[in-house]
């Protein structure tokens, strides 16, 4: 699976194929949000954020200049949770893989963390673009 493929393991794909011609690489994004949420199944939610709009924005947003989008991505039923240390720098991996049970392994990576995990499913929950000042 490449770093592109992503969107084919959420329940409805449709959600980021429709805003993008080629899925980001999730690990070229900047993950900025990280929620564990331990109650019944699990839940574990991820905020990317990119320097620019999706492909094909919504035309309110390019109406409005925005130009730069977030997106909360949501795996439930999380299983075998690891975190081994935390940091807002840039990570070096952000994979989702299909695991043979049917659910998708995440694996992300940077200098001093590591945190994994299985989950049931996942959706994109949240998406929005805003202006974001670019410094000189």
């Amino acid at each position: 699976m490449s770093a592109s493929d992503w969107p084919e393991l959420l329940t409805d794909p449709g959600a980021v194929t429709d805003l993008f011609a080629a899925a980001p690489d999730l690990a070229d994004c900047g993950l900025f949000y990280l929620h564990v949420d331990d109650r019944e199944t699990g839940v574990v939610t991820l905020g990317f954020e990119l320097d620019r709009l999706p492909d094909h924005p919504l035309p309110e947003w390019t109406e409005k200049g925005l130009n730069a989008f977030e997106m909360f991505l949501s795996f439930t039923g999380v299983s075998d949770l690891r975190i081994d240390g935390w940091t807002f720098a840039p990570k070096d991996v952000v994979a989702l893989e299909r695991d043979p049970d049917g659910g998708m392994r995440v694996r992300i990576s940077g200098p001093g963390e590591c945190v994994a995990f299985g989950a049931r499913a996942a959706g994109l929950v949240k998406a929005k673009a805003y202006l974001a000042s670019r410094g000189e």
